[in-house]
C-alpha cells in the first residue's frame, strides 16, 4: 500500500440500533456485537500500487466515508470518484470495522469484498456482489444475497435465506427454517431445527442432523443426508449419488430421485413403511425383511410393518441399497403404550431449540414420559413431527456387504427365467445385485450404459475418482485382492460387449465419439490385464494410500473435518491394501521394485510429517486422536512393506518391456497412429538427428567457435539462487498468461486458477524438476497446481549448483508456457468444460503433450521467448523429447536396459544422471506415453496446416485454437475428423 487514511466515529445510544451500511468501494465490512450501547466505526482507506504520491493523496482524500447517527439509526456510506488525474478508483479500498450493541438490526450492501457479522444477536441482511460472507450469533431472520463467494452462517435463531450465484454454502446451528439457493458450489447444512430447502444448479449437498422436513433439488452433484428426523424428505438430482440415513415417521413421505447414480438408504430396523424402488440400470439390494409384492430386475415393491409411511427411490442408472440399523429414540422406534401430552412435547422441543438440553436428552424425556398414544391418537409408531427430537449424532456407516460390482448373481434354485428368485410374500430379505443383464438386449441405451460404466469406474477406483473430483468414495482406497481384480476384469469384458452392441448410427456426434473412445479404452484395459499383468509384477501399492491421502489434504473441496474423516477411512484401509499387494506381486520386476522402494520411503516421510500436521486442524480432540492412531498403524504397515520390498529385490527379474505386439496395439488403438514400433523408432532417430542439426545451426549464431554442448552447459549455469527458484517460476507463469491474453492466442476458460508451490516430499523421488497437476474435471473450482522441486539449501554448494542447472534462466519460461499458459493448464481447463462426463475422463497424452509442445514453438514464433539462447534451450528440450521416442520403442520392443537408456540420456542429451534415471524408470511403466510429446506436436502441426489450407485468408488463430481445444483431450486424429470432416 502506498497510502492510507483512517476515519473514526463513535456515539452512545440508548440501546440496540438499526445499522445500514452502503459500501460502494471495494473492501471488507466487519460488524461485531458488544454488551454496551456504543456504536464505533473505524474506516481504513487504502490505495494500492500508486506511483504518483500527490495523485494518490488526492484520490484518498476524495474517497468519501459518511457516517450519520439519529436516535436508533446509523447509516454508513462509502464512495470514490471514478478516477483522479488518470489514477483509477479501482486502486482504492475501504475496510470498515463496526461495533454495535447486541440486539441491533444489521443491513449491509457491498459491491466487492468480504462481509463478517458476528454476535449481533439481531436480524441480519447482507447483499454483496462478490466476496465471502460470515454470519454468526444472530436472533431473527438472516437474509444473504451474494453473486459469488462462500457463505457461512452459524449459531442463528430465526429463519435463514441464502441466495448465492456461485460458491460454497456452510450452515450450522440454526433454529429456524433454512433456504439455500445457488447456481453452483457445495452446500453443507448441519444441526438445524426447522425445515431445510436446498436448490442448486451443481455441486454436492450434505445435510446432517436436522429436525424437520428436508427438500433438496440439484442439477448435478451427490447428496448425503445423515441423522435426519422429519415427516418429509425429498431429494432430486440430475446426476449424482444419494446417501440418506433418516428416521421414518409413521405417516412420512420420503422420495429420492437421481438421473444417474447410486442410492443408499439407511433406516431404523424397527420402522414401518412401504418401499417402492425403480432403477433403469443397476439393481436393488434390500437387507430388511420386506413383504414383497413385486420383484423384477428393475423394480421392487414391498411393505414392512403397517406400511403407512412411503419410501420411494428412482434412478435411471445405479444400484439402490436399503439397509436397516438398530432403532433409535423418537419415531425411529415404536413408542410404548401410553403417550406424552402435546403440552409436554412442545415444552421439550422448545428446550431443545433454545439449547437448554440436547436432542438426545429430549428423546430420553419423551421416552420416559411415554405411556401410550398422545391425546388419544391411534398412531402406534411414535409421536407426530412436532413432538419429536432428532438424534444428536449420526449413525456409523455400515460397510456394503454386496458382492463387487459387475458380478452376476448366481442362479438360485427355483429361480425364474431371468435368474431371479420368485417374489417372496413375506419374511426373507431381498437382494438383487444387477450386472450387465440390466443393459442387455440387441441395442442398449448408450447414455444409461455410459452412466453405469462411469459409476463402476469411480466405485472400483476410489483414489482416481477423488482425483477427478468425484467425492462419493473419498474414504476408500479400493479392493486389490486377486478376486477383486479378476472380477473387475470380468466386468470390463461385459461392458465391452454391451458397448459393441450400441448402434453408433443412432447416436449424436458427441455420443458417437464417446462410444468409440470407451470401446477402445475397455479393449486396452482387458489387453493390458491379460498380457502385461502389472498387478502381479509392479509393487506400486504403497503409492495408493499416499496419493489418496495427499489429495484429500491438498485440495480444499470440503471442510477440514470432513476431509479428515475421509483421510481416516483411507488410513484404516492402508494395512489391508498393502497386505493385498504383498500377496499379489509374485513376479517382481527389478526396476519397479527399486522405484517402489524409493517412493515408499517418501511415503513414510509424508505419513510421519504431513498427516499429523493436518490432523492437528481437527475441531475435536477425538477426531484428531482417531486420525493419529490410524496413521500410526498405517506407518507401521508401510514400514513393513518397505522391508518386504527389500526382500523382493534378490528375486526380482530384469524384464519389464510390454513387447512388440502390445506396443503396436497401443499405438494403433490408444493413439490412432499408423506407426509400429520399428517405424516409430526410425522416426525418433530421424527427429533426433534433425534436432541436432538445428541446434548446431543455432549455436553458430551465438558463437561460431563453440559447440552446442558447450554453450548449453554455459547457459545452464545461469539460474536463480536456490531461495529464488519458486518466485522465478511464479513470475514466468504470470508473464506467459498475460502474453496469451494480449496476443489473442486462445481464450482463457472462465474460472481457471493456477497455484505454483513446492513439490511435496513424497513425490520428489519421481519428480526431479517440476510437474503440473490439473484441476479435477468434476469439481466446480478449476484450480491447477504447478509443483517445483526445491533445491536442498543444506546441501553443499556444488550439489545445489548441479541441481539448479536444469532450472536455468532460459528454460524456466519454456517450462511455464508448456505446463501452464497456453500449455497443459489452459488446455485441460478447456477440456473440463465439455458437456460429456465420459469425455472429461478421456486423457489422450498424444493430444495433451502434443499441444503443450506445439505451444513452445508457437510462443517462440510470436515473440514470447526471443533470441538464439532461448531457441537453443528449447531445441535441447526437443532433443530430449526425440530421445524419448527412441527410448520408448527401444525399452519395450528392442531389449534396451535401464542402464543403457540412462547412458543414452547422459551422453547424447547431456542430462544429469539422477534425473535421467528418474525419467527412464517412468518410461518402463508407461509404454507409448514418452513418445507423445514430439509425435503429438507433429500430429497437431499437420492439423494446423490442413485447417489453414481449408480456411485460406479466413484463418484466425484464436478461432482455430478455441475449436481445437473445445472437444476434450482426445486423440488428434479424432479431432481432425470432427473439425475437417
Amino acid at each position: 500500500m502506498k497510502g492510507e487514511a483512517v476515519v473514526e466515529w463513535r456515539r452512545e445510544f440508548e440501546g440496540p440500533v438499526e445499522l445500514t451500511v452502503d459500501q460502494r468501494v471495494p473492501g471488507a465490512v466487519t460488524v461485531v456485537g458488544s454488551d454496551g450501547n456504543e456504536v464505533e466505526v473505524r474506516a481504513l482507506k487504502a490505495l494500492k500500487g500508486a506511483r504518483a504520491p500527490a495523485a494518490a493523496r488526492r484520490l484518498l482524500e476524495s474517497t468519501g466515508v459518511r457516517v450519520e447517527g439519529d436516535r436508533d439509526r446509523v447509516l454508513i456510506e462509502t464512495d470514490a470518484p471514478r478516477s483522479w488525474f488518470g489514477m483509477s478508483s479501482s486502486r482504492v479500498r475501504v475496510d470498515l470495522d463496526i461495533k454495535v450493541p447486541k440486539g441491533s438490526r444489521v443491513s449491509v450492501d457491498s459491491g466487492s469484498g468480504p462481509v463478517r457479522v458476528e454476535d449481533t444477536r439481531g436480524p441480519v441482511r447482507v447483499d454483496t456482489g462478490s466476496g465471502g460472507v460470515l454470519v454468526t450469533g444472530t436472533n431473527g431472520t438472516v437474509d444473504v444475497d451474494s453473486g459469488s463467494g462462500s457463505v457461512t452462517v452459524e449459531d442463528a435463531k430465526g429463519a435463514l435465506r441464502i441466495d448465492l450465484g456461485s460458491g460454497a454454502v456452510s450452515v450450522r446451528g440454526v433454529r429456524g427454517s433454512v433456504e439455500a439457493d445457488g447456481s453452483s458450489g457445495p452446500v453443507r447444512v448441519a444441526d438445524v431445527v426447522g425445515q431445510v430447502t436446498v436448490d442448486t444448479g451443481a455441486g454436492p449437498v450434505e445435510v446432517d442432523r436436522v429436525i424437520g422436513d428436508i427438500f433438496v433439488d440439484t442439477g448435478s452433484g451427490s447428496v448425503r443426508i445423515t441423522g435426519a428426523k422429519g415427516r418429509q424428505i425429498s431429494v432430486d438430482t440430475g446426476s449424482g449419488s444419494i446417501e440418506a440415513d433418516f428416521d421414518v415417521h409413521p405417516s412420512g413421505r420420503y422420495t429420492f430421485d437421481t438421473g444417474s447414480g447410486r442410492i443408499s438408504l439407511t433406516v431404523p430396523d424397527t420402522a414401518s413403511f412401504t418401499l417402492e424402488v425403480e432403477t433403469g440400470v443397476g439393481g436393488v439390494d434390500c437387507s430388511l425383511p420386506l413383504e414383497v409384492s413385486h420383484l423384477s430386475r428393475t423394480r421392487l415393491e414391498g411393505t414392512l410393518g403397517d406400511g403407512r409411511a412411503l419410501i420411494r427411490a428412482d434412478t435411471s442408472s445405479g444400484r439402490v441399497t436399503v439397509r436397516g440399523r438398530p432403532g433409535t429414540p423418537g419415531f425411529g422406534r415404536r413408542v410404548p403404550e401410553g403417550g406424552v401430552s402435546r403440552e409436554h412435547r412442545d415444552l421439550i422441543l422448545k428446550m431443545v431449540e433454545e439449547g437448554r438440553i440436547t436432542a438426545d436428552q429430549g428423546n430420553e424425556l419423551l421416552e420416559a414420559l411415554s405411556g401410550g398414544p398422545p391425546d388419544g391418537e391411534s398412531e402406534a409408531a411414535g409421536a407426530p413431527p412436532e413432538g419429536t427430537v432428532g438424534p444428536a449424532g449420526t449413525a456409523s456407516r455400515e460397510e456394503d456387504e454386496a458382492r463387487p460390482a459387475g458380478t452376476a448373481p448366481e442362479r438360485e434354485e427355483g429361480a425364474g427365467e431371468d435368474g431371479l428368485p420368485p417374489a417372496a410374500k413375506s419374511g426373507p430379505a431381498v437382494s438383487h445385485r444387477g450386472g450387465m443383464s440390466l443393459v442387455s438386449g440387441d441395442r442398449p441405451d448408450f447414455k444409461a450404459l455410459s452412466r453405469q460404466i462411469l459409476d463402476w469406474m469411480f466405485r472400483t477406483n476410489p483414489v482416481e475418482a477423488t482425483l477427478l473430483g468425484v467425492h462419493d468414495y473419498d474414504d476408500r482406497l479400493g479392493e486389490f485382492s486377486r478376486e477383486a481384480i479378476e472380477e473387475r476384469h470380468a466386468q470390463a469384458k461385459e461392458f465391452l460387449e454391451a458397448v459393441r452392441r450400441v448402434d453408433p448410427e443412432g447416436l449424436d456426434p458427441d455420443d458417437r465419439i464417446d462410444r468409440e473412445l470407451v470401446e477402445r479404452k475397455l479393449e486396452e484395459t482387458i489387453r493390458l490385464h491379460e498380457d502385461v499383468r502389472e498387478w502381479r509384477r509392479n509393487p506400486y501399492y504403497a503409492d495408493l494410500p499416499t496419493v489418496g491421502v495427499y489429495i484429500l489434504i491438498s485440495r480444499d473441496f470440503a471442510p477440514v473435518d470432513e476431509r479428515l474423516e475421509a483421510v481416516l477411512g483411507r488410513l484404516k484401509e492402508t494395512p489391508r491394501v498393502l497386505a493385498e499387494g504383498k500377496a499379489n506381486v509374485t513376479e517382481p520386476v527389478r526396476v519397479w521394485v527399486e522405484t517402489a522402494r524409493e517412493s515408499t520411503r517418501g511415503s513414510l516421510m509424508f505419513l510421519k510429517t504431513l498427516v499429523p500436521a493436518f490432523a492437528a486442524r481437527a475441531s475435536s480432540d477425538s477426531l484428531r486422536r482417531e486420525v493419529e492412531e490410524a496413521n500410526e498403524k498405517a506407518v507401521a504397515a508401510v514400514e513393513d512393506y518397505l522391508k518386504h520390498l527389500e526382500e523382493l529385490l534378490p528375486e526380482s527379474r530384469p524384464e519389464f518391456g510390454v513387447g512388440r505386439e502390445v506396443f503396436d496395439f497401443l499405438l494403433r488403438r490408444r493413439h490412432y497412429l499408423d506407426y509400429d514400433a520399428d517405424s516409430l523408432y526410425a522416426k525418433g532417430q530421424e527427429l533426433f538427428d534433425e534436432t541436432v542439426r538445428q541446434m548446431e545451426k543455432t549455436a553458430r549464431e551465438i558463437d561460431p567457435d563453440r559447440t552446442w554442448e558447450d554453450i548449453v552447459e554455459e547457459l545452464k549455469g545461469r539460474h536463480p539462487r536456490p531461495g529464488e527458484l519458486l518466485d522465478a517460476y511464479r513470475g514466468a507463469m504470470a508473464d506467459a498468461r498475460r502474453f496469451v491474453v494480449e496476443h489473442g492466442i486462445v481464450d482463457l476458460p472462465p474460472g481457471e486458477e493456477l497455484l505454483v508451490e513446492e513439490t511435496p516430499p513424497f513425490a520428489r523421488p519421481v519428480i526431479p524438476y517440476a510437474a503440473y497437476l490439473p484441476p479435477a474435471p468434476f469439481e466446480t473450482k478449476q484450480l491447477g497446481r504447478f509443483w517445483v522441486t526445491p533445491v536442498d539449501e543444506a546441501a553443499p554448494e556444488e550439489v545445489q549448483r548441479r541441481q539448479l542447472r536444469d532450472h536455468n534462466t532460459y528454460g524456466i519460461p519454456v517450462t511455464a508456457l508448456h505446463e501452464a499458459y497456453p500449455g497443459h493448464h489452459l488446455q485441460l481447463c478447456w477440456s473440463n468444460r465439455h458437456r460429456s462426463d465420459l469425455r472429461k475422463l478421456s486423457n489422450s497424452t498424444l493430444f495433451a503433450e502434443g499441444w503443450a509442445f506445439y505451444c513452445e514453438e508457437l510462443m517462440e514464433d510470436l515473440g514470447f521467448i526471443a533470441g538464439p539462447e532461448y531457441r537453443l534451450i528449447r531445441l535441447k528440450d526437443q532433443l530430449w523429447r526425440a530421445g524419448r521416442i527412441i527410448l520408448d520403442a527401444a525399452l519395450h520392443t528392442r531389449g534396451m536396459t535401464v542402464d543403457e537408456a540412462v547412458d543414452f540420456f547422459v551422453t547424447k542429451v547431456h542430462m544429469e544422471r539422477p534425473n535421467a534415471l528418474a525419467e527412464v524408470r517412468r518410461y518402463t511403466v508407461t509404454p507409448t506415453q514418452p513418445m507423445s510429446y514430439l509425435i503429438g506436436k507433429l500430429e497437431i502441426l499437420k492439423l494446423v496446416e490442413e485447417y489453414k489450407a481449408r480456411k485460406g485468408p479466413d484463418f484466425d488463430m484464436r478461432t482455430f485454437h478455441n475449436e481445437l481445444l473445445s472437444h476434450g483431450t482426445i486423440p488428434p486424429a479424432v479431432v481432425r475428423r470432427v473439425i475437417l470432416g
